[in-house]
């Protein structure tokens, strides 16, 4: 849908995060029924309203972090190069320990409600948008991203060489892009 029409991806962003502040507010100022079966409360507030909030808070992340990523970031997956290893880790400890650490010091200095709400919006987040961002100055560290999409000087001068010595008398005319990714077409 985003190669052909970008801003219908706008549209559906903001429909995402429009549901999940709606949702939030259904949630939190919702009546919950109180019924009791056999001393027992049937459904506890609390714990649908934290299930709903970490719910909530994954859609409103990935809406916010795909927006920030489209917009910001641009992250190229094939930029990563040499960078892939050390981009691994620095991508696993943290969520790692996010999931491991589920609510960690987030809940004790927000309460479990928004701590929950926090600790889920930032693994989702991190996730669409942060991580990447650091494959991206990874890549820029160690040599590559800085021509991610474009044609170097060397890299084109070489290509329109290779174009004219193929162009010959009987018409050939070999596709420079091709011959990078190590294909040969001749028209």
């Amino acid at each position: 849908m985003s190669a052909r029409h970008p801003e219908k991806e706008d549209l559906l962003r903001a429909a995402g995060f429009a549901a999940g502040c709606l949702g939030l507010a259904y949630i939190t100022w919702k009546p919950y029924p109180m019924d009791y079966v056999d001393g027992h409360l049937l459904v506890d507030p609390r714990r649908m309203m934290v299930d709903g909030d970490g719910g909530l808070a994954r859609l409103r992340a990935f809406c916010t972090g795909r927006f920030a990523e489209k917009r910001w970031i641009r992250f190229d997956p094939s930029a990563p190069g040499r960078a892939a290893p050390p981009a691994a880790l620095a991508g696993m400890v943290p969520l790692w320990w996010m999931l491991a650490h589920p609510g960690g010091p987030l809940q004790g200095w927000l309460g479990v409600h928004w701590g929950n709400f926090a600790s889920k919006f930032a693994v989702v987040f991190f996730c669409i948008a942060v991580y990447p961002a650091v494959l991206k100055g990874l890549g820029k560290v160690l040599g590559r991203g800085k021509r991610t999409g474009r044609q170097g000087r060397k890299t084109r001068e070489a290509s329109d060489a290779f174009r004219l010595s193929f162009r010959g008398g009987c018409g050939i005319v070999a596709d420079a892009r091709k011959v990078e990714h190590g294909e040969l077409v001749l028209r």
